[in-house]
């Protein structure tokens, strides 16, 4: 059966989740969750794909050739509201205690330290909701990567930023996995 091909203009923002990568792509309902978001995003999400390609020509210029020779891809966007308890997911080297303190809990997040690098690697999920054309479901698997830059002016929202850079999810070596509902209806 040939794939039905339909355009549409995708509008709005969405949902972004983040779970330990164990191997495997966790089902929807699994990472999916309130639990497991991540924050809530400003200004949306990028999702970019940049191969990198090297052509080869004879000294005719009669045959040419081009191959991929690198490839990256990136989650990227600002989240304006997210949790202090999540700082490791952004900042490898994060280290978080939390102690009960005057009937309060006291979180204390130390940033910095190569050699405090937690190496974790983790699954993140963009979820695109669209009622009329169907959902879109864009995973990643890596680590943030992005630079971290907390400014607190009174006019503004201080926002923290995720840039993900993609590691292979499996073994054919997927970096994006795009995953789209779409919507049927009949003629």
């Amino acid at each position: 059966m040939a794939a039905t091909k339909k355009y549409y203009i995708p509008v709005g923002s969405g949902d972004m989740y983040y779970k330990d990568f164990n191997g495997t792509i966790p089902e929807d309902s699994e990472i999916e969750k309130d639990d497991n978001r991540i924050g809530y995003i400003k200004d949306g999400a990028t999702i970019t794909y940049s191969p990198t390609s090297q052509s080869f020509k004879d000294d005719l210029g009669i045959v040419s050739r081009s191959v991929i020779t690198a490839e990256e891809a990136k989650l990227a966007g600002n989240l304006i509201a997210w949790s202090s308890a999540d700082m490791p997911v952004f900042i490898a080297t994060a280290r978080v205690t939390e102690t009960a303190k005057n009937g309060t809990t006291h979180r204390v997040i130390k940033i910095g330290g190569m050699n405090n690098d937690n190496k974790k690697v983790y699954c993140f999920r963009f979820v695109h909701k669209d009622a009329e054309y169907g959902d879109v479901r864009i995973t990643i698997v890596g680590r943030s990567q992005a630079e971290i830059s907390l400014t607190y002016k009174q006019d503004d929202s201080s926002q923290i930023a995720l840039e993900v850079t993609a590691q292979s999810q499996d073994s054919e070596g997927t970096l994006i996995l795009y995953d789209e509902d779409t919507k049927v209806t009949s003629a």
